[in-house]
């Protein structure tokens, strides 16, 4: 909502969090939705994990859930299946976990508006409000 509300002034960044060493579905999961934006389906695929988190919760095969998702998401899944170990992906998710951790993120989502945390946000009009004030010492 805020991107469409601020369109060209403010930018959307999307970094993956988890931890690591416990949550191998996680990992899993953060290398798909990687490549499905080799394919410019980052968005779409990630509202289709959205829509079906409880059922990855759920099981303990996460394989033929995420083959459903990429067919709603209409991904080529010949790609996916070549792309999922691609170093570069590794290496930028790793870049994020470590970036998680140096700004001591310990749960998601995490906001942040011009490197600073927001904490307190509780709703839309909460995020919209920092938004608002963020741009505005921007003009000052």
């Amino acid at each position: 909502q805020a991107e469409l509300e601020f369109q060209s002034e403010i930018r959307l960044v999307f970094r993956h969090f988890y931890e690591a060493n416990k949550d191998k579905k996680s990992a899993f999961v953060a290398k798909f939705i990687e490549t499905a934006g080799l394919q410019n389906k980052f968005w779409e695929t990630y509202d289709e994990l959205f829509k079906n988190r409880e059922k990855l919760k759920e099981v303990e095969n996460i394989t033929p859930v995420l083959t459903l998702i990429a067919r709603s998401a209409d991904l080529d899944i010949e790609k996916i299946n070549e792309n999922i170990g691609n170093q570069e992906i590794v290496e930028k998710i790793s870049r994020d976990l470590a970036s998680a951790s140096s700004t001591l993120v310990s749960s998601a989502p995490a906001v942040f508006i011009k490197d600073v945390r927001m904490n307190s946000l509780k709703n839309y009009e909460d995020l919209k409000t920092a938004i608002e004030k963020a741009l505005l010492e921007k003009v000052e």
